[in-house]
């Protein structure tokens, strides 16, 4: 496949009708226009491999170079599109920035604002706040609200009554479900059992041993950013069910069998001197969400078939 951007193609003049497929990160999926230059690649090459499989998806790019997880978060509405409704599969990639902003706190930060994401999509949230104080008291009976930090030991904290609590869990979903004393009232609530975004991929950290000079050729490795971040990722994916995209592992095996030699290593991986992969690493990235997409039962299916009166879903109100 040749390096230069490609863009995929769509079948339906009716872009309601296309799959739709939101890749969420930072400039690892954003692009970067120094050095070689990639901007869209990612997203743009999964584009074109779906389509080679048959599917009708359209690919979005809704990365931000230097966003932490907290930013992303803050931003994940945006992916609710009138033009192409609500993803079908959702991709999200991060934690190199909150990593770089506080390695202390990343693995805690990372674990908390994926998670949040994760709810988020699941439930058609109509937005998220930081505490159960701060749920809106004209809530929709229905809407889910995710909340990053719940300190209310009740499980059902009116926002009209100044209810509240001491301890309680991070990070809960919460529905407006009734009335309490002619006020709606809002309470803890299960992840629905058919989630709005129904496909959600989170990617790992793509690198091995990152040295100024590039990636290290030993996939055994241990680089404590990678760790931080895989580490936070995996638990994530393992607590909410989604599927994990370990690329870290797809890479070093190619490493390991002779695939790629230091030389094309470095050429795969340098853009610009830093850790942003290449046209050729974009191409790979996207070779390998292409593959764990075919790997699951159904996606490929799902994902070739056009959308219905029945399958397309408008967006949310925000």
């Amino acid at each position: 496949m040749s390096s230069s951007v490609l863009r995929p193609p769509q079948r339906y003049a009716n872009s309601l009708k296309n799959r739709y497929v939101a890749v969420v990160g930072d400039s690892i999926i954003s692009g970067t226009t120094t050095g070689v230059g990639y901007y869209d690649q990612i997203p743009s090459f999964l584009g074109q491999l779906l389509y080679k499989r048959g599917c009708c998806a359209v690919c979005r790019n809704f990365g931000i170079s230097g966003q932490r997880t907290d930013e992303m978060l803050a931003r994940i509405n945006q992916i609710f599109r009138r033009d192409f409704g609500t993803p079908d599969l959702v991709v999200l990639e991060g934690g190199s920035n909150d990593y770089n902003f506080n390695s202390g706190t990343a693995q805690a930060n990372i674990t908390l604002y994926m998670t949040a994401m994760v709810k988020y999509l699941k439930a058609g949230a109509k937005g998220y706040v930081t505490n159960p104080s701060s749920l809106p008291a004209n809530g929709n009976l229905g809407d889910y609200y995710v909340v990053t930090v719940d300190n209310d030991s009740t499980g059902g904290f009116n926002p009209d009554s100044g209810q509240s609590g001491a301890g309680g869990n991070a990070c809960t979903l919460w529905k407006c479900t009734g009335v309490q004393g002619g006020i709606k009232g809002w309470g803890r609530a299960n992840t629905p059992s058919t989630w709005v975004v129904p496909k959600i991929v989170i990617m790992n950290k793509h690198f091995l041993n990152f040295s100024g000079s590039g990636d290290n050729y030993s996939p055994t490795a241990v680089n404590s950013e990678s760790v931080i971040i895989n580490t936070a990722v995996h638990n994530v994916c393992v607590n909410e069910d989604v599927l994990e995209g370990d690329i870290w592992t797809w890479l070093a095996n190619r490493i390991a069998s002779g695939e790629f030699t230091y030389q094309d290593w470095t050429s795969w991986h340098c853009a610009d001197g830093d850790i942003h992969p290449s046209a050729q690493g974009c191409n790979l990235f996207a070779q390998y969400l292409d593959e764990l997409i075919a790997d699951q039962t159904d996606w490929v299916t799902d994902l070739s078939k056009p959308k219905t009166a029945n399958t397309i879903r408008l967006p949310l109100a925000y």
